[in-house]
């Protein structure tokens, strides 16, 4: 059974020198949910790509990453080697080993998610987050940390 599902991954791509308030338009009309101290935080870390789809909206991300924060005592952090790149995965310690297993089989597949395009580097997109499965993964080690740091990862 499969647990990532690229259809539900949303696609994250370096900081960019961006305002708050254009950090929104990532969203569409439904908006992200989150706080304006969180939206400073994010921005100094991570750009969202817009997704064109209503399941990325209405608050989604804000749930997502408040879950995340929520319980992180039954996360875990791993990391996998695939194709000379290191994927760092931050996942619910439950379904951590189908991510690994669901993200390596992404890896090998043309999805909406461009995980194997980032791979062989004809994309700028280095992290992903299953809004549906709460899970962060991304070939960027710093990006990794300072988002760990983000949700007060001990």
């Amino acid at each position: 059974m499969k647990t990532l599902h690229s259809n539900r991954i949303q696609r994250i791509r370096a900081p960019k020198d961006m305002s708050p308030s254009m950090f929104k338009m990532s969203f569409g009309a439904g908006g992200h949910g989150l706080t304006p101290e969180a939206v400073e935080d994010l921005i100094k870390i991570m750009s969202f790509d817009y997704m064109g789809g209503a399941e990325f909206e209405y608050g989604v991300l804000a749930k997502c990453l408040n879950q995340m924060y929520s319980f992180q005592k039954d996360y875990t952090q791993s990391a996998v080697e695939y194709s000379g790149q290191t994927f760092h995965i931050f996942a619910p310690s439950v379904i951590i080993d189908r991510c690994v297993n669901d993200l390596v089989s992404l890896a090998q597949s043309k999805t909406v998610a461009l995980i194997k395009e980032a791979v062989q580097g004809k994309t700028d997109v280095v992290a992903w987050l299953d809004i549906s499965n709460n899970v962060f993964f991304t070939l960027d080690e710093e990006m990794f940390t300072k988002f760990l740091g983000f949700l007060e990862v001990e």
